[in-house]
């Protein structure tokens, strides 16, 4: 039987692998790891936040996080990617001022993705959003969601003590 026959038949045969094929492929996949495939909707970072989030800042500088800690991950170079943030709502103390959340890409502002205003001073509204994060850099990133104010003060309400769920984001492949 030539070489090719008795290799197709032993692994035609996967429990039945010779141990010498078992001994050697740590020792090759150690050394040559592969890389998973990104899968669209794949989620590569999560992260929640068991309190409510308040900031009174009106700029990205002066805004505040809705994270204490941003979520990292490593990118490609060639594929995006989607912020989602969930939260049970969100509020602000004056009449028809805005909450918005910034999309906070390696401490820099992304921009507004999200933002809403009230005829109500702390009328408790919906706060559910997506940030599309075009194509970023290869290598290590952080990201986060952050919440800036018109005027007054705003809150993204993720207190397990108030009977709120915790401020959830998510972070999965475009």
């Amino acid at each position: 039987m030539a070489f090719a026959d008795q290799v197709r038949d032993v692994l035609s045969d996967t429990m039945n692998l010779p141990s010498e094929f078992l001994n050697f492929l740590p020792q090759f996949i150690a050394p040559n790891p592969v890389a998973a495939p990104r899968i669209a909707g794949q989620e590569v970072a999560f992260g929640s936040r068991n309190a409510t989030v308040a900031a009174t800042g009106t700029t990205f500088a002066t805004g505040t996080d809705l994270l204490s800690a941003p979520l990292e991950f490593t990118a490609t170079g060639q594929g995006s990617y989607i912020l989602y943030v969930f939260a049970a709502g969100w509020s602000n103390t004056n009449i028809g001022t805005s909450n918005s959340l910034y999309l906070n890409l390696d401490g820099a502002s992304g921009g507004v993705f999200c933002q809403s205003s009230s005829t109500t001073a702390n009328a408790i509204m919906g706060c559910t959003s997506a940030s599309y994060i075009s194509a970023p850099s290869q290598g290590r990133h952080s990201v986060n969601a952050r919440l800036v104010v018109g005027s007054g003060t705003g809150s993204v309400f993720g207190a397990s003590a108030s009977g709120y769920l915790p401020i959830l984001l998510s972070l999965r492949v475009a």
